[in-house]
């Protein structure tokens, strides 16, 4: 409980906590009712193959808490980075997003592997550039098109195979 208290001490007086606290509920809501939708189905089901399917579905969701739960625990090295490099950090990542979506639709699937974790941290990077106002300096709408144009030209090139 010591370092709840130290978390809590270090937390800026003005920080949102009801916000905090209404993201945790609503991650909780959404697996509490995929789990109660598994558990509602499943119960008048008794053959194994519609209870696998079921659970499958239930279960999808927890991809997300798993990339969430990377990205928290890569905050501090992402943080570094950041203050080191700037806004070239989240481009670097959207490009190896990029790269894994091209070598994905060419065959070669585990290029791929990582897209979601990059993708994610991507985005918390530019959370990071948006908070120090870094985004202003840099013109983050060029950045942007950049982003978009290199995650988005491999899926209209090969989109039709």
């Amino acid at each position: 409980m010591g370092r709840v208290r130290v978390l809590a001490r270090r937390t800026p007086a003005g920080r949102e906590r009801y916000v905090d606290f209404l993201r945790a509920l609503a991650i909780s809501l959404v697996v509490l009712g995929h789990w109660t939708v598994t558990v509602v189905a499943g119960a008048g089901r008794r053959e194994p193959s519609e209870i696998r399917t079921v659970v499958g579905f239930a279960t999808i969701p927890l991809w997300f808490l798993s990339a969430y739960i990377a990205v928290v625990a890569l905050t501090p090295v992402m943080y570094r980075l950041h203050r080191r490099f700037g806004f070239a950090v989240p481009l670097a990542l959207v490009v190896l997003v990029a790269a894994g979506d091209t070598g994905r639709l060419l065959g070669s699937g585990p290029l791929s592997g990582g897209n979601f974790l990059l993708g994610w941290l991507a985005i918390h990077q530019i959370g990071f550039a948006w908070y120090d106002s870094y985004a202003a300096e840099r013109n983050i709408r060029s950045a942007a098109r950049v982003a978009t144009a290199l995650s988005a030209g491999p899926n209209r090139v090969f989109a039709r195979y």
